[in-house]
């Protein structure tokens, strides 16, 4: 895979709006509250309760998706930019969007939205310290 096919796989994805990062947040924080409640009220759980905590889990893994498809040209604008360096751009891309991976699927959601700083900016901090020893 080169640049060129990597933007074209990015720029399938629209970009996501300031707005749409503060829903998808709020979406995936509560996942990982039910996922962690799912864990530990295991065997313990009434039907209803399990059928609450499964949708919003799955409306969590749906709003993780989204992230990552959103996020991809912030990896891509960072492998131009390291690439102009000198560095390969599809292996710094691939860092990228292993760090953003890292970042989106984690039982223990970090990232606050209250704190004023947008995702895209949380991501792109931690694709750069993923990328920065890689290069």
């Amino acid at each position: 895979m080169d640049l060129s096919e990597i933007e074209r796989d990015a720029e399938q994805y629209p970009p996501l709006t300031p707005d749409e990062e503060i829903d998808l947040a709020k979406v995936v924080s509560a996942g990982a509250d039910a996922f962690h409640a799912h864990k530990a009220e295991l065997g313990k759980l009434s039907p209803e309760r399990e059928a609450q905590l499964t949708e919003v889990e799955d409306a969590s893994t749906a709003a993780v998706a989204r992230l990552l498809q959103g996020s991809r040209r912030l990896a891509l604008s960072l492998a131009k930019r390291y690439g102009a360096q000198g560095h390969d751009p599809v292996c710094v891309y691939n860092e990228g969007l292993t760090a953003l991976a890292r970042v989106v699927i984690t039982p223990r959601w970090e990232f606050d939205w209250t704190e004023g700083m947008s995702f895209s900016d949380y991501a792109t901090a931690h694709m750069r310290k993923s990328i920065k020893p890689a290069t």
